[in-house]
C-alpha cells in the first residue's frame, strides 16, 4: 500500500463527504434565505457543536476501520494493529478532541468578529468549509497514526 498516496485519497473522500453531509445538515437546521443568529441554542455558533462531533467521529472511525482492514489483508502491512474496539475507543476521542478543539475555534472566531447575525449564504459556504477541512484533517491524522504504528 502507497502510504502517501492512500493518506491524501482517504482525506479527500472524507472532505467530500463531510461537505455534503454539512450542506445537507445546514438546511434541515436553517435557511439559505434566513438571518441566523450567532448565538444562542438554536443559532450559528451552536451548531459548530454537534457538527465538530459528528464530522471528528466519522473522520476517524470510518477511514479507521478501513485502513485496519487493508493493512490486515496487505503482505506489508499487519504490524501493530488495534483492534476493531481499539479504533472505536481512538475514533471516540478523537471526535472529543474534535469537538473541543473545533467548536471552540469556530466559537472564538465568531466572538472576535463581532456580528450577530449570519446570512445563509455565507452561513452555508463556511459549514460546508468547515465540515471538509475538518474531516480531512482528522482523517489525515488518524489514518496516518494507523499507517505508522502497522510498518
Amino acid at each position: 500500500m502507497d502510504k502517501t498516496c492512500h493518506l491524501l485519497k482517504e482525506s479527500a473522500v472524507s472532505a467530500a463527504i463531510n461537505a455534503l453531509i454539512s450542506a445537507a445538515f445546514f438546511f434541515g437546521f436553517f435557511s439559505i434565505n434566513a438571518k441566523i443568529p450567532v448565538w444562542g441554542l438554536q443559532g450559528y455558533a451552536f451548531d459548530f457543536v454537534p457538527q465538530s462531533f459528528a464530522v471528528s467521529l466519522m473522520s476517524a472511525l470510518m477511514p479507521g476501520l478501513l485502513t485496519r482492514k487493508r493493512l490486515k489483508e496487505s503482505p506489508v502491512g499487519g504490524g501493530r494493529l488495534p483492534s476493531v474496539r481499539g479504533v472505536f475507543v481512538a475514533a471516540l476521542l478523537w471526535a472529543v478532541a474534535g469537538l473541543v478543539v473545533g467548536a471552540g475555534l469556530a466559537a472564538l472566531v465568531l466572538k472576535l468578529s463581532g456580528i450577530g447575525v449570519v446570512a445563509g449564504t455565507p452561513a452555508l459556504f463556511i459549514k460546508v468549509v468547515y465540515g471538509a477541512s475538518l474531516g480531512a484533517i482528522v482523517t489525515y491524522w488518524f489514518v496516518g497514526r494507523l499507517v505508522r504504528n502497522a510498518a
